[in-house]
């Protein structure tokens, strides 16, 4: 559980800067009474967030769990996840590519705007294939016990190039249709700061793991990378699509505002998603000893600190909403919305208590049970909304 706090307290610091960053943009960048600009910027990585599950499945959930039966440091591992992957993004992409219209009319059902992803597709498609091959180097990093500076990549990167890109915006020197291409380039920014990172831990042996790719072990790999990719469609479903369903069903200044508190309730969920990350290996290595006794510490301490630090955070934030507001100089605008950071905050806590459950799920043998859970989830969000 050591290297759990430790790893999870350096990345949480990491994860509040990128926070303050964006706070800094809420007060000096963004303008007081539109927030169309960063309601596009959040409904394109939004969409692209919802088809990267679909198109890559869940190959890197996929290392975390064959990592340490065939990870070998005389022969590759990444490079084969990388072949695999690229594998898959070329047949759905192919798909996607013939059966065009199809995949359109599929949008519409799900009431997302299909003029977002045909004005920017070629960006969705570009921020797809980034967020790939970003997720497989963090997640090489992860197995390694290495979580910080992904997430310095990741998180307070893209926060602190996204506020700039929307300055750039504000002071005329981009226009709006501009701020969608500058996406693709600060995420690739990142995708080439882990690969440098990845180079200095010396974890990028690029030699063939034939291993891998017999018959048996890609048929296992594959059978759970369709499960639990489906299952994170199903999360996206369920935390992702109200951000595209929204500028179709109302206008980009309204997702701008709904991202806004969706961004504030984030803040309570930090130290868990450190948490999961840091654990997801050291959790798969537990099943694979049947070390049930450290799933249990691992799980009962992760609730009951996550627990009482989101309940302490959403009241602290609850009850300065007005002064928050105040400081922002968006009062009028914000002033009559509190019980939506209530509802968001709230979900957000109850989640926190099983916030680890799902990862412990996941690397077991009962893993196909995410699926349908997730799945539920996303269409009753679907449907609701």
């Amino acid at each position: 559980m050591g290297v759990i706090i430790r790893q999870s307290i350096k990345q949480s610091i990491v994860a509040y800067l990128a926070i303050a960053v964006a706070v800094v943009a809420q007060l000096f960048i963004y303008p007081i009474d539109d927030f169309a600009t960063y309601g596009l910027a959040q409904a394109i990585i939004a969409l692209a967030m919802l088809l990267y599950p679909l198109i890559v499945l869940g190959v890197p959930q996929a290392m975390i769990k064959f990592f340490n039966e065939f990870y070998k440091k005389s022969e590759g591992y990444l490079l084969n996840f990388l072949i695999l992957s690229i594998a898959l993004m070329v047949f759905f992409g192919t798909l996607i590519y013939f059966f065009y219209g199809s995949f359109l009319r599929m949008l519409d059902h799900l009431e997302i705007s299909q003029a977002l992803f045909i004005d920017y597709g070629t960006t969705v498609v570009v921020l797809v294939v980034l967020l790939i091959l970003l997720r497989i180097f963090i997640t090489q990093a992860a197995n390694f016990h290495r979580i910080v500076w992904p997430a310095i990549f990741e998180n307070l990167w893209t926060k602190f190039a996204l506020a700039m890109a929307v300055l750039l915006v504000v002071s005329g020197s981009l226009n709006q249709d501009s701020l969608a291409y500058t996406i693709p380039i600060y995420f690739g920014v990142a995708l080439f700061g882990m690969f440098i990172y990845l180079t200095f831990l010396g974890v990028q042996n690029w030699q063939y793991n034939p291993t891998l790719f017999k018959k048996d072990v890609l048929k296992s790999i594959l059978r759970y990378a369709a499960y639990t990719g489906l299952s994170s469609f199903g999360v996206m479903l369920a935390i992702r699509i109200d951000q595209i369903m929204v500028p179709n069903m109302v206008d980009y200044q309204s997702n701008g505002i709904y991202s806004f508190f969706i961004f504030m309730t984030a803040v309570i969920e930090i130290p868990a998603r450190s948490i999961v990350q840091i654990s997801s290996p050291i959790l798969s290595k537990a099943h694979e000893n049947l070390d049930y006794k450290e799933i249990q510490k691992i799980y009962s301490k992760s609730a009951s600190i996550l627990l009482i630090f989101g309940l302490g955070l959403f009241l602290l934030i609850f009850l300065n909403l007005d002064d928050i507001f105040a400081i922002m100089g968006k009062s009028s605008l914000l002033g009559g919305l509190v019980a939506l950071f209530a509802i968001l905050g709230v979900a957000k806590i109850f989640t926190l208590i099983f916030y680890v459950a799902p990862q412990i799920i996941m690397y077991s043998k009962y893993y196909r049970f995410i699926l349908y859970v997730t799945i539920t989830l996303g269409v009753l969000n679907t449907v609701l909304n």
